[in-house]
């Protein structure tokens, strides 16, 4: 062994090896920048997509919104079928590595449900993102979030086609699914108490009772190979927003 007490000895080979490594990840995170990713985002209204949406394009603390702010479309001329909106690409950042996602923000509520499922196959999304509170945690009598996800659930199960995106579109969405759907549970400064952050801390979010509404979607899912994550944040203080998105896309 060479050297002598008070030198600071460094393997060539080791430091080969971190250097190589960090250099990895650098690349990692520039190709991030390039290569984007097509994501969805849907939910029921006021669950929190649009929240969600300004945390993405600006971190920070988000004002919540008011009823005149709520995300509305008009409709097409001549047509019933609503004015979609436009895209917008969104950086991510988590332990180091970036992603750019793809999205717009689409109104959640029914009315504008059927732009999802156009949405979805006229862009052949990679990642479902579907938001949902507490509501149903508050009001037992409350389905919004349930109907919500059952409805692209069922559009999912069954296969049909949206109207309005065009016979193109039909034509190169024929063997479309999602790659995996993440279903984040927003506004955890709400209703995440004690327990249920040990759970969170342990990976075991899942059996949270936030989402035992949702476990028969989740059995459907699985039957369809379609992987699904499920995860807590909260859009409004910018709690687990990129790190939940990043943990849903680590398969990419």
């Amino acid at each position: 062994m060479h050297g002598s007490w008070g030198e600071l000895m460094v393997d060539p080979v080791s430091a080969g090896v971190i250097v190589a490594a960090h250099g990895f990840w650098k690349v990692l995170d520039w190709a991030g920048k390039f290569v984007t990713h097509n994501v969805g985002v849907y939910g029921a209204s006021e669950a929190g997509k649009t929240t969600m949406d300004q945390q993405l394009m600006t971190e920070g603390y988000v004002a919540p919104l008011g009823e005149n702010e709520r995300t509305h479309h008009k409709k097409k001329w001549l047509s019933k079928h609503y004015q979609m909106p436009p895209t917008e690409p969104k950086r991510i950042k988590s332990e180091g590595i970036s992603k750019t996602l793809v999205s717009n923000d689409i109104g959640g509520h029914t009315q504008y449900m059927p732009m999802w499922i156009q949405d979805m196959y006229k862009r052949r999304v990679q990642t479902l993102v579907i938001i949902i509170d507490h509501r149903h945690l508050v009001d037992r009598n409350n389905t919004d979030n349930q109907l919500a996800v059952g409805y692209i659930v069922d559009y999912l199960i069954n296969r049909n086609k949206p109207k309005g995106i065009g016979l193109f579109a039909r034509f190169r969405s024929r063997n479309w699914q999602p790659k995996r759907i993440l279903i984040l549970a927003n506004k955890a400064d709400l209703w995440l108490d004690e327990d249920g952050y040990s759970q969170w801390e342990r990976g075991l979010i899942s059996e949270h009772q936030i989402f035992e509404p949702f476990k028969e979607s989740l059995h459907q899912l699985h039957k369809l190979h379609i992987p699904v994550k499920v995860d807590a944040m909260s859009a409004s203080v910018g709690w687990n927003v990129d790190d939940a998105l990043m943990r849903g896309f680590n398969d990419l």
